[in-house]
Parts: C-alpha cells; structure tokens; sequence
C-alpha cells in the first residue's frame, strides 16, 4: 500500500492503514511483518506505563471471502517492555503455525491499547438487506470467545427513507 505495507501483508493491517489514512480513528500502532524479526523491536516506542494489543495479521483473516474472526491468537492487556512485546509478538505467529491452512503470511499489529467501554464486530454482506453486529462491554476478547449480543441493523433500500434529524 502507499504506507509501505508490501502487496500480500495481511488484510486486517491493510484495512486499518486505509481506514487511518481516510480520516478515522485507529489505535496508534505498528505492524511487525511476517519477514521482521520480532527480536528487532527495540526501534518500537513503548511506554513502560501503557499496554497494547497484540493481535494476527494473517493473510487468511479479514478476506473479502472469509473472516478468520477468533482462528487465531491477539493478546489483549501486553505491557509496554520490548520483552513482553516481543514474546506476545511470537505466541501470535505460533498461533498459525497448526492450522489448515496454514497462513503464508504472518504479520502481526501491535497497537496501544486504550479503555474500551464495548467492542465488537460488524458483518456486513453486500446483497443482503440487514447486517449483523456483535457486541459485549469490555474489551474483545469476550466477542471472540462468544459472550456477546446481537443485534441486526436493516439497511435502508432505495424507496426507503431515514426518520429523524439528518446529521
């Protein structure tokens, strides 16, 4: 991408720089590439106070055909210490190392974690008229191991109008 992320790098790492780069807000970060040795990290500005979220990057994750969603490892509350990071950074590539498949790629996000109030995931399928969004208080993690609500939010067809104040 014109970030510098090489063509292949993993989608959910793609979609956060185009996200970033189109004006929303995406948790300051960084992403360690499949080929980077994670013992490289020390150029990473951490904050002995602060903590981060280790999450997989893979290319089988977050495709336009499969989501990957939970398949493999983030770790969620990792102190700020080139240490701690760079052994989450290695539990997250080994967490796809026995899959089938396996990834051919294995990037991985490392991003400043701040006090989440909810999280969750939006599935959003072109052609359908509803999508569908699952949600817990807290942090992720509860989403991925499947303690969340759901709720459908209808998309308006074309005859159809929004009701109330515009923004």
């Amino acid at each position: 991408g014109e970030q510098g992320l090489p063509r292949g790098a993993g989608s959910k790492a793609v979609q956060l720089d185009e996200a970033m780069r189109d004006g929303f807000r995406v948790p300051e970060g960084s992403v360690v590439l499949d080929e980077v040795d994670p013992t490289r990290l020390a150029s990473f500005s951490t904050d002995a106070g602060s903590t981060f979220a280790v999450r997989s990057s893979f290319d089988l994750e977050d495709g336009g055909e499969q989501s990957g969603a939970g398949g493999f490892l983030s770790e969620l509350g990792v102190p700020g210490s080139e240490s701690a990071l760079i052994d989450a950074v290695e539990r997250v590539r080994k967490s796809g190392e026995h899959t089938d498949p396996a990834p051919s790629r294995r990037d991985v996000l490392i991003q400043r974690q701040g006090d989440a109030k909810t999280a969750g995931v939006a599935f959003v399928e072109p052609g359908y008229e509803d999508d569908l969004v699952e949600w817990a208080e807290g942090l992720g993690a509860s989403v991925v191991r499947g303690a969340w609500t759901q709720i459908q939010l209808p998309q308006l067809r074309p005859f159809e109008r929004r009701s109330g104040p515009r923004a």
